[in-house]
């Protein structure tokens, strides 16, 4: 199972990091379609790869805008068929607002729209694995999910706020990825905006007996993006822990 992180910011692309997206070509699986989802096709192109299921987290803007993208792949013929999973909610407002005629003239004709069971939590099949999702704490929600296949374990929870159970959806990932949009001492911002600060998702790592773990949507507007949250001044971190960047690959 290869994992390539072609989007590992938040909130907005800016010179360093484009927003979420993160491709398991060889499996045709991706999560989230933010700015660098213009950098899929290609990617699936060199695993001779024409199809494609993308779950979505969340419909915010910075995860969902890339779906505009594709288009002349799709023309082309290069990118076949794109089955798009997340709450029938926000599938909905990803149809009816980022397709709306005066915002985007086209809907790609070969996307369908795939909603996730109506309940907390469940299991699905998906790109030959199975999918585990579960509600998150974050503005108009989000979803965590862990994808098994392989006998390997990959776990992805991003705009979310620490949350209790997290350690267990995770427990013994061979690669976890969690956000972490703010360093320490930018707490009262991350209660009020759903997201994370850096020492409750080390805690979380480590408590998960995580194999690996990745820090992604991060804050463009860190004074340092190189450590955008502080890492390199953590105390006693778990092991195998860095900050995601665009172009990352991890094999596991």
């Amino acid at each position: 199972m290869n994992v390539e992180f072609l989007g590992t910011g938040g909130y907005h692309p800016d010179a360093h990091r484009h927003t979420t997206c993160v491709l398991l070509p060889d499996r045709g699986l991706c999560i989230d379609a933010g700015s660098a989802f213009f950098r899929a096709p290609e990617r699936l192109a060199a695993h001779g790869v024409t199809e494609l299921d993308l779950v979505l987290t969340h419909a915010h803007l910075d995860h969902v805008v890339g779906l505009t993208f594709p288009l002349a792949h799709i023309e082309r013929g290069t990118l076949t068929a794109v089955r798009i999973h997340g709450r029938r909610e926000k599938l909905d407002a990803v149809r009816e607002h980022l397709f709306a005629r005066d915002l985007f003239p086209v809907l790609p004709p070969c996307f369908t729209w795939h909603p996730l069971p109506e309940k907390e939590s469940g299991t699905l099949p998906v790109a030959g694995g199975r999918l585990h999702f579960r509600e998150q704490t974050h503005p108009g929600g989000s979803l965590g999910l862990r994808y098994e296949a392989d006998g390997k374990r990959f776990v992805f929870c991003t705009d979310t706020a620490p949350l209790p159970g997290t350690a267990d959806f995770a427990a013994d990932a061979d690669l976890f990825v969690h956000e972490c949009n703010f360093p320490d001492g930018w707490e009262d911002l991350a209660e009020r905006t759903g997201h994370s600060t850096l020492t409750p998702v080390l805690e979380l790592a480590r408590a998960a007996r995580a194999r690996r773990t990745l820090l992604v949507h991060v804050s463009p507007d860190a004074a340092d993006p190189a450590d955008p949250v502080g890492l390199g001044a953590a105390t006693n971190p778990p092991p195998h822990v860095a900050v995601a960047v665009d172009g990352l690959r991890a094999e596991l």
